[in-house]
């Protein structure tokens, strides 16, 4: 008779699971969904730095700074039912079903080409 699968106590690092990742069957479902909802996050910001353009050392662009709902609905005073009514129009990343974020300049650009328009 075997018993359930051991479970780690403590969800590992990144770097951990980069060098074991054999160690992810050892998650807890919670841990995983921790784990997985932090590196979606991420991802936008990973992609937009791997893209950086190399080739120019002394050009560096500013790095995207990310909003989440809350934060958009707190800056630019509109609802998170508008928000998700209209993200169609507004420039914006979804890494992951349960994360929606928005590039602060761009959406900060739009609202000002939008403001009174709507």
């Amino acid at each position: 008779m075997t018993g359930p699968a051991p479970q780690l106590t403590a969800v590992p690092t990144l770097d951990e699971l980069v060098q074991a990742p054999e160690k992810v069957v050892l998650l807890s479902p919670e841990g995983a969904r921790t784990l997985l909802c932090g590196v979606a996050a991420l991802l936008p910001v990973l992609i937009a730095q791997s893209s950086r353009d190399t080739e120019k050392p002394n050009a560096s662009p500013a790095p995207v700074r990310w909003l989440n709902v809350e934060q958009v609905v707190a800056q630019f005073g509109v609802s998170k039912r508008w928000l998700y009514t209209h993200k169609h129009l507004l420039p914006y990343s979804q890494p992951s079903h349960k994360v929606l974020l928005f590039d602060a300049d761009k959406l900060t650009k739009w609202f000002q080409a939008h403001k009174g328009g709507g």
